[in-house]
């Protein structure tokens, strides 16, 4: 995880697509295990009745912190972005820039992964 965090600080501009992807997987990839590995060492301290009460507790506080640190920050997000949308442009000089393309594939990105978050 730390290798990939670190990978992040080489992107710029001109940077590939499959370069960020590889850093942004090492990055998940690093997390979830980190994640997976916690309910051992915390049931390992624990009496031999208490596993499934830790279970439920350590899978409840991993459901809440992805509701408050993903979903809604993603719902924050996107309804910022589609009410911002609009203040995109182009560069002031140089070739008319097209962003019918690229809007269309973000907007099924967003539909596929989101849901519409107007209805």
């Amino acid at each position: 995880m730390i290798i990939g965090f670190g990978l992040l600080t080489l992107l710029n501009a001109s940077s590939s697509t499959g370069a960020w992807m590889v850093y942004q997987s090492m990055i998940a990839a690093g997390s979830s295990t980190i994640l997976s590995s916690i309910l051992p060492a915390i049931q390992t301290s624990l009496s031999d009745e208490d596993p499934a009460a830790s279970t439920a507790l350590f899978a409840f506080i991993r459901s809440f912190g992805a509701i408050w640190g993903i979903a809604i920050p993603v719902a924050v997000f996107n309804n910022q972005f589609h009410r911002l949308l609009y203040l995109i442009q182009g560069p002031a000089e140089g070739p008319p820039w097209r962003m019918d393309k690229h809007m269309i594939m973000l907007r099924a990105y967003l539909l596929t992964h989101f849901g519409n978050l107007r209805s």
